[in-house]
């Protein structure tokens, strides 16, 4: 009996012996498998942490399609003008696209010695009311093909006032002066196969003059073009995107203009009362900043220097009479700097959303075309542009 019980713990004893011999093989694969995922994480580890300290990509820019830009942009549409003059302010569609203009100028004198006074304003500010995308298509005539769509881009409607002139107190018999109030009524158009778009404004007013004396009344209409690029080069007519550094940045414009109004009372002007007068022609304006966006010019020029240049010609085919006006200013800015669609880079507060306040040295030689009053002059004047 214990001989066959001795045998029989010793044969357990033997196979665990075994098992242990035909497990390690198992371990040893196993513990090579688990260095190499830890060498593997630990590569992984190492990668990842290369990956974050690079700098990151920016955030990809919205496309000019993105519905949440659009809808921004319409909320952040600009609707008042303070301008030196209606033609400041002719494309109310994209009013960040003219940097460089003309701003409002006000001006009063006290002569203590001679008991006088005198108050010149020249100034426009208009009020967008209506800001309105709309188009519709013309179709032909059944059975034939549709035609292409006749397109209105979009349409403003703006009340506004335009003073130009001095009352003087007490009065003098040279006295001059125009006040007009009406509505403008802006409709953009696409441009058809030689320009991006067109701008069309019809103006319907009622003029006077500063004491109220003048009974006139009449439409005015302009027509602008307005194209970028051409042949892949800017042309900057009409308006301009370019808000890039650059030492000269320059937009032209070419305007054409159709003014026929009646003359009741001519009041504080050079117009014959009871005289209906049409007005035919157009102007050519260059507008220009100089260092647009170059920081390295230093915040005293950075964007601050504008320069503008016009001439206008009218001829009236019932009185058949020609008329010229001639327009020369510098400027300099004495706040914000000028920029283009508010892409401001100099030093300072952000441009595009705020007045322009400059000092401006002007230059006029020609018939002002509401009060008919013949001038030349040069002029210092502060000036406010929004």
């Amino acid at each position: 009996m214990s001989g066959i019980g001795l045998s029989a713990l010793k044969r357990p004893a033997a196979a665990m012996a075994i098992g242990l011999v035909a497990t390690q093989p198992v371990f040893a694969s196993q513990s090579s498998e688990l260095a190499k995922l830890r060498a593997e994480n630990a590569a992984l580890k190492a990668e990842l942490t290369a990956l974050k300290s690079q700098p990151q990509p920016p955030s990809p820019t919205p496309s000019a399609d993105d519905p949440a830009k659009k809808a921004k942009a319409s909320a952040e549409r600009k609707r008042l003008f303070i301008r030196k003059d209606h033609f400041e302010t002719v494309y109310y569609i994209a009013p960040g696209g003219m940097p460089e203009g003309k701003g409002a100028t006000v001006s009063y004198t006290e002569d203590y010695l001679k008991n006088a006074g005198a108050l010149t304003v020249q100034a426009f500010g208009s009020y967008v009311l209506i800001d309105k995308k709309s188009d519709f298509k013309v179709e032909a005539h059944p059975g034939q093909p549709t035609m292409p769509p006749l397109h209105l881009a979009e349409y403003t409607m703006a009340p506004f006032i335009y003073t130009n002139g001095t009352i003087n107190a007490p009065a003098k018999a040279t006295e001059k002066s125009t006040l007009q109030v009406g509505i403008d009524n802006e409709f953009e158009l696409p441009g058809g196969p030689v320009f991006d778009s067109q701008v069309l404004r019809i103006s319907p007013y009622f003029q006077t003059d500063f004491r109220g004396q003048g009974d006139i009344y009449g439409i005015g209409t302009a027509w602008e073009p307005i194209k970028l690029l051409l042949g892949g080069h800017e042309l900057n007519l009409g308006i301009t995107a370019d808000s890039s550094p650059k030492l000269v940045s320059m937009y032209w414009r070419v305007i054409g203009e159709a003014n026929v109004f009646h003359v009741a009372d001519a009041g504080l002007s050079n117009w014959q009362p009871d005289t209906t007068y049409a007005q035919l022609g157009g102007r050519v304006a260059l507008y220009g900043i100089l260092f647009q966006n170059m920081k390295e010019a230093g915040p005293l020029l950075c964007g601050r220097i504008g320069f503008n240049t016009s001439f206008e010609y009218l001829r009236d085919p019932i009185n058949g009479r020609g008329q010229h006006d001639y327009h020369a200013e510098v400027d300099y800015a004495l706040g914000a700097s000028k920029a283009t669609f508010g892409n401001d880079l100099c030093d300072g507060p952000e441009g595009g959303g705020v007045g322009t306040s400059t000092l401006a040295l002007t230059y006029d030689n020609g018939t002002d075309k509401d009060s008919n009053e013949t001038r030349e002059q040069m002029k210092l004047a502060l000036t406010y542009q929004y």
